[in-house]
């Protein structure tokens, strides 16, 4: 028999160590991103990527406990190491989501601080009618 509670216990602390790793990586490298949209404000740029990390954490680290239950309570040490790689890729799967997501709109952000910067640096013709 596997106990239920190690089951518990094995997902809650992989799944979190994954959240908190994915988390680390995309504050640090992030804030590139951000110090470059927020036009080298690095206040403003912390502040924001602070919020997100910590905005990342709630969501995922909810996600995580809402999704500690399992149905099967009498299982065989195959089945709990089935659910728990079922559960915990779930978690990596929803984290590289996450990430895709936060991806795409720093990318996004960086490209209009990025035209925003050559409209400000290329005049507009004046045209003499």
């Amino acid at each position: 028999m596997f106990p239920i509670e190690l089951l518990y216990v094995l997902y809650v602390a992989l799944s979190v160590t994954a959240t908190i790793l994915v988390a680390r990586s995309l504050f640090v490298n992030g804030a590139v991103f951000l110090i470059e949209v927020f036009n080298g404000n690095t206040d403003l740029a912390g502040s924001v990527n602070r919020l997100l990390r910590t905005g990342f954490y709630l969501v995922n680290i909810g996600y995580i406990f809402m999704n500690v239950r399992v149905h099967q309570v009498d299982m065989s040490v195959a089945e709990g190491m089935v659910a728990l790689l079922a559960k915990v890729g779930l978690i990596i799967l929803v984290l590289g989501v996450w990430h895709l997501i936060n991806m795409a709109i720093l990318l996004r952000l960086r490209k209009r601080a990025v035209q925003s910067q050559r409209s400000i640096a290329q005049p507009t013709p004046i045209s003499m009618r």
